[in-house]
C-alpha cells in the first residue's frame, strides 16, 4: 500500500509539486486536496493570520481543474470533519459518503453527531434529504440540549420519511406551462406572522398571500415592463439596420478610393509619356507610338470616371440611409392592456 504523503512535512516547493499530482483526479481526492490546502496555511501566515485569499489564488494556479469555490470548500470541509473521519477510521468505519454529505455535516458542533450522520445507514433518497435532516436535527438539539441525540436522529429521519411518503401519495396534476414555480425559504418568524395575519384577515394561506402580492406587483409595473420590452426590441432592430448599412458604406468608400487611385496612376503615366521623346520601341521590340499610348490612358480615365460617378451616386444613397438611421428618434408611449393573469381565489 502506498504510504500517504505528509503535506505538513514539505517545504514550499515540495508543497506545490504535491499539489500538481492532485490535479489529475480532483473530484475523487477531495480529502487529499483539503489536507494539502490546510497544510499550506503556514506558507501564507501573516500578522493577521492566514491569508486565505492568497492561498486559494496560488492553489488555483497549481490545480487548474478546480475553481476557487471548490478549493475553499475542500479546505473547510476537510478541516471541520477531520476529527469525525479520524474517529471513524479508529472504529473501522469506512467513509463511503461523498463530499457533498460531508459538507452538509461540517457545521455540526459535536464530532459524535457528525459520525452519527456519516455512519448510520438510512434510506436517504438524495443529499437534499440528508441536508434537511441535518438542519432539523440541529434545530431540535438547540431547542432541547439534553435530549438523546440518537433518539432525535431517529425522530428526524422518521419525520422526513413520513413527509416524503405523504408528498408522494398526493396525485400530481399536470404542470401549468404558463406558470413558473418559485421556491422560497422564509425565516420561521416571518412565515408565522404572514400565516397569522392573512389567516385572520383574508382566510388565505401563506402561498396564496405571496402569490397575490406578486400578482399585484406585476399589475402595477406591467405597462413599464411592456414599454421596456418594446424599447429593447426597437433598439435591437435599429442597431441591426445600422450594421446592415455600415458595411456597404465601407465597401463603397474602399471601391471609390481604388478607382481614384487608378485615375491618378493613369494621369502619372500620361505625364511621363509627354516628357518622353518620340520614336523608339516598346519592351517587345515593336515601334512605340507615344500619342497612341496617351490616347489609351485617357480612354481608361474616361471609363473609370464613369465608374466613379456611378459608385458615388450609389454610395450617396446608402450614406443618406445610414444618416437617417443614425438620427435620434423620439420614443412613442403606447398604452398596453393589463396582464392576462388572475389572483388566487
Amino acid at each position: 500500500m502506498k504510504k500517504p504523503i505528509d503535506y505538513n512535512a514539505l517545504d514550499r516547493v515540495g508543497w506545490e509539486d504535491a499539489g500538481k499530482t492532485l490535479a489529475d483526479a480532483p473530484t475523487k481526492t477531495w480529502i487529499n486536496i483539503g489536507q494539502w490546502l490546510n497544510a499550506g496555511d503556514r506558507f501564507f501566515k501573516g500578522d493577521k493570520g492566514v491569508d486565505e485569499k492568497m492561498l486559494i489564488r496560488d492553489a488555483g494556479a497549481v490545480i487548474k481543474t478546480l475553481d476557487e469555490r471548490s478549493l475553499r470548500d475542500y479546505r473547510e470541509v476537510e478541516r471541520k470533519t477531520r476529527a469525525a473521519r479520524g474517529k471513524m477510521a479508529e472504529n473501522g468505519s469506512p467513509l463511503d459518503r461523498g463530499f457533498i454529505f460531508c459538507k452538509h455535516i461540517k457545521e455540526l458542533k459535536s464530532v459524535d453527531d457528525q459520525v452519527l450522520f456519516l455512519v448510520e445507514k438510512r434510506g436517504w433518497k438524495n443529499h437534499n434529504m440528508f441536508r434537511d435532516a441535518v438542519e432539523m436535527f440541529s434545530e431540535a438539539i438547540a431547542e432541547k440540549p439534553d435530549a438523546d441525540h440518537n433518539v432525535v436522529f431517529d425522530e428526524t429521519f422518521t419525520a422526513l420519511e413520513q413527509a416524503r411518503q405523504a408528498a408522494a401519495a398526493v396525485p400530481r396534476s399536470k404542470p401549468d406551462k404558463n406558470k413558473v414555480k418559485v421556491m422560497l425559504r422564509l425565516p420561521k418568524e416571518t412565515h408565522a406572522v404572514i400565516e397569522w395575519y392573512y389567516g385572520i384577515t383574508e382566510n388565505k394561506t401563506v402561498e396564496q398571500a405571496l402569490a397575490d402580492a406578486a400578482y399585484e406587483l406585476a399589475q402595477e409595473h406591467e405597462s413599464e415592463y411592456q414599454d421596456e420590452k418594446r424599447r429593447i426590441k426597437a433598439a435591437d432592430e435599429h442597431a441591426a439596420v445600422i450594421q446592415k448599412l455600415t458595411k456597404p458604406v465601407a465597401d463603397g468608400e474602399a471601391a471609390l478610393g481604388k478607382l481614384l487611385a487608378d485615375v491618378t496612376n493613369h494621369q502619372a503615366q500620361i505625364t511621363f509619356l509627354k516628357d518622353r521623346p518620340p520614336g523608339g520601341t516598346d519592351a517587345s521590340g515593336y515601334e512605340f507610338n507615344v500619342d497612341d499610348a496617351i490616347w489609351s490612358h485617357n480612354a481608361n480615365i474616361t471609363r473609370i470616371k464613369k465608374q466613379i460617378e456611378k459608385t458615388e451616386a450609389a454610395l450617396a444613397t446608402v450614406r443618406d440611409k445610414l444618416t437617417a438611421a443614425q438620427a435620434p428618434t423620439e420614443s412613442v408611449s403606447v398604452t398596453v392592456p393589463e396582464a392576462e393573469c388572475q389572483p388566487s381565489a
